[in-house]
């Protein structure tokens, strides 16, 4: 305010700093590279409504937010008195933040979230954020929250649909209209977290929404850039519910940490991107047969003819940045949203960390094709076709050279880096290059100017100078013996007295002269803002291609996973084997029939801590179809099962089991008490 009445008075502006919010950083909501470096896990926030029905059953309204990579998934769930669905999902997705509202309000159909439920949910997660909503302030009814989506901009200036997944909740009728209000109103939820924390600008112009499966046992906050397997992406899985998770060990033990887990066991990824996929799918085991025979078989070329490739591509990928998040981070600035905003100001030199992070990120687009080029010299002894879907430009990994090469020629990284900022060459970006034009036409008319006024004072005007005396610019120089021959026009600002081997001089300007003066400062103040507004337009540029973007990044991801999987085997101790996968058709009886199965936990450093076991169960050759175990406490009844659930687990996500031998047919569900 105060430099706005300075202005209106014709003053200069006093320099200072407008306080305001610019940035919320809660345990859901950070976004920052240097906050998350070290956290490669998703932390997603997760908004809940819910209607219960006498007898106890319920219906929830889910709203899954991944802040740091844009991804949202909306739905419903039927769920019964024991939150079985919702408590499979927050176990799976393991949300930071949970935002439900306190109270009811029956105008908006509105119910409070029921105490059972919230202590699920605290229970169930590690110590949640808990964010309470008051409908009346801060939810907003169906139509309401289509308006506000529309006329934010969200999804695009002008358009009057919003995503696939939100409209078949507006469509839905009969008995799915109530659970399509709910995951509205979740949704509504979700939008007030986010404008409250100023990210729903930079998490909704992606567009990535997704549908959340009715039965909640997918995992999407888990999900890693562009789904999981290519072919296998909408292939059926194995159901794991909460109980499973948790008694099974697969992500944490009984005490909260890694080890002794299933994840533990095989998670060598060398990237942020490939640990969250492996993540999903060791929590979404494959049911199709085919499907785990691809990943097998690329898992044998990776542990065959590839061997040294995958060595040398791990190598590589130690180095690559998380291009996930990087997408959204650059979305983030290039559209100047939140933090990144053209108005706050920052004491840290962020114009050059901003410009390091969209360096690691082409660079890091860069590595992905040395990462694939490791494997030209054993591409024609591969068998898989889906690991040379990964690896061969066309097929499902875009060819990203063209990009690149488009950002190798519009400026020099490497002297970007050193400096710290863009310098774009010419035809790259057309208001700069207007810019820089006007500066060198106005410097051009400065000095013809100066060459008139030398020849207007006549002998000795040669000496004539421009010369910057304190902030003034573009002074006439002249020694004083010349100066009583300048012309009328010139009006001197200052002098200086011989001293020493300096000659006494006088210092002049005219009304051209400062004319001419007034035009460069005009000219250089439009360079700097097209200087300081082309990295973001560089940025938006980068992600016009961002479908190829994010396929690139899922290929990589998915070669990292397989890669974790062969590494998985070569790193156990004892024998291992590939799964016989068997397809049972008809009334044939399931099979599961193993040769000394050993405990998971047991590969790594630890193989005399549990005995081999055999199981022989159904296979229609007089094998019974389950089998009871009784024994002593301590025995290793608990034990066995988990060895025989975590192979199955092990198979269907396409890894190598610890035994002798293994054969079995899939399984659709795992449970456990």
């Amino acid at each position: 305010e105060r430099n706005e009445e300075r202005r209106a008075q014709g003053l200069k502006r006093v320099p200072c700093v407008r306080r305001e919010k610019v940035a919320v950083v809660s345990p859901g909501t950070m976004v920052e590279r240097d906050m998350l470096c070290n956290s490669p896990e998703a932390a997603p926030v997760v908004s809940l409504a819910e209607r219960v029905a006498p007898g106890g059953a319920r219906t929830l309204g889910v709203c899954l937010v991944d802040v740091s990579t844009g991804r949202v998934t909306l739905g419903r769930l039927a769920d019964d008195a024991n939150c079985s669905r919702l408590r499979t999902l927050l176990s799976a997705a393991r949300p930071a933040e949970v935002i439900y509202p306190r109270s009811s309000l029956p105008a908006l159909g509105v119910d409070a979230l029921s105490g059972d439920t919230l202590r699920m949910a605290k229970g169930s997660l590690r110590g949640p954020r808990l964010c309470a909503l008051i409908p009346r302030e801060h939810l907003l009814g169906a139509g309401d929250l289509r308006e506000a989506l529309l006329g934010r901009g969200y999804f695009g200036q002008g358009t009057d649909t919003l995503p696939a997944p939100i409209e078949a909740l507006y469509a839905a009728g009969g008995s799915d209209a109530e659970g399509a209000q709910l995951a509205l109103q979740a949704l509504s939820g979700a939008v007030h977290f986010l404008q409250d924390a100023l990210l729903d600008r930079a998490v909704f112009s992606f567009g990535l929404v997704e549908a959340l499966p009715e039965d909640g046992a997918v995992a999407p906050a888990a999900r890693a850039a562009g789904g999981g397997g290519g072919a296998d992406r909408d292939a059926a899985v194995v159901k794991l519910d909460a109980s499973a998770i948790e008694n099974l060990e697969i992500l944490e033990n009984g005490e909260g940490a890694l080890q002794g887990t299933l994840i533990a066991q095989l998670d060598h990824c060398a990237t942020a991107t490939g640990h969250r996929l492996l993540r999903k799918w060791v929590l979404q085991p494959l049911q199709t047969p085919e499907a785990i025979r691809r990943r097998q078989a690329a898992v044998r070329d990776l542990m065959g003819p590839a061997q040294e490739a995958m060595l040398e591509a791990r190598n590589l990928l130690r180095g690559m940045p998380d291009l996930e998040r990087s997408l959204s981070r650059l979305n983030h600035t290039g559209r100047g949203l939140g933090r990144e905003a053209e108005r706050v100001v920052l004491y840290e030199d962020m114009g050059r960390a901003r410009l390091g992070a969209f360096l690691s990120t082409l660079r890091g687009f860069e590595l992905t094709a040395k990462v694939v080029g490791c494997f030209e010299g054993a591409l024609g002894d591969l068998e898989s076709e889906y690991l040379k879907s990964l690896l061969l430009p066309g097929r499902r990994r875009p060819d990203l050279d063209p990009l690149l090469d488009y950002f190798r020629q519009a400026f020099d990284w490497g002297q970007a880096e050193r400096e710290g900022s863009v310098a774009p060459r010419p035809g790259v970006d057309a208001r700069h290059d207007a810019a820089g034009a006007e500066v060198a036409g106005c410097l051009a008319r400065l000095d013809e100017y100066l060459e008139e006024q030398r020849q207007c004072v006549g002998a000795g005007g040669q000496k004539i100078a421009f010369v910057t005396h304190m902030r003034d610019r573009f002074q006439m120089e002249v020694p004083e013996a010349v100066a009583k021959r300048v012309p009328a026009e010139f009006q001197l600002t200052s002098q200086r007295k011989a001293a020493g081997k300096q000659p006494a001089v006088k210092r002049f300007t005219t009304e051209d002269l400062s004319a001419l003066v007034k035009d460069l400062e005009v000219a250089e103040e439009e360079q700097q803002a097209a200087v300081a507004n082309i990295l973001r337009a560089l940025m938006l540029r980068f992600l016009e291609d961002f479908d190829a973007l994010q396929e690139a990044a899922a290929c990589v991801s998915e070669l990292d996973c397989l890669m974790s999987l062969a590494t998985h085997a070569d790193m156990a101790e004892g024998p291992m084997c590939v799964p016989e996968i068997c397809e049972v058709e008809g009334g044939e009886a399931q099979v599961f029939e193993a040769r000394a199965l050993r405990h998971p936990a047991a590969v790594v450093g630890r193989c005399g801590s549990f005995v081999p076991n055999d199981i022989r169960l159904g296979g229609g050759a007089g094998d019974p179809a389950f089998t009871m175990l009784t024994g002593p406490n301590m025995g290793g009844k608990s034990t066995l099962l988990r060895q025989a659930c975590l192979a199955a687990v092990l198979a269907q996500v396409g890894a190598c089991v610890p035994a002798a031998s293994l054969r079995l047919s899939p399984a659709d569900a795992i449970y456990v008490r």
